[in-house]
């Protein structure tokens, strides 16, 4: 988080968001990271009751869909990661 936020002054809430799923999905950190973040009070409070982050078997659906990309390496170009390197 703290190298998206230095690194990327230019991008905005959205693209920020967007950086950060990405560099997730690179990490193979994205299924992994799911159920904390549904757990937290801020998606309570901004998610529907009915969303894949707060309905428990949406939720669980995304994880299965998301983990067998483990299984791949995901190189994603310097103009998406703004030049933020992979850690795997």
């Amino acid at each position: 988080m703290d190298e998206i936020n230095n690194v990327t002054q230019s991008l905005g809430k959205d693209g920020k968001f967007q950086l950060f799923i990405c560099l997730s999905l690179r990490e193979h950190l994205l299924h992994r990271m799911l159920v904390p973040i549904a757990a937290s009070r801020v998606t309570q409070e901004m998610y529907e009751e009915q969303s894949f982050m707060r309905k428990k078997g949406l939720l669980t659906f995304l994880r299965q869909i998301l983990e067998p990309l483990d299984e791949f390496h995901i190189v994603l170009e310097n103009s998406i990661t703004q030049g933020i390197p992979s850690h795997c």
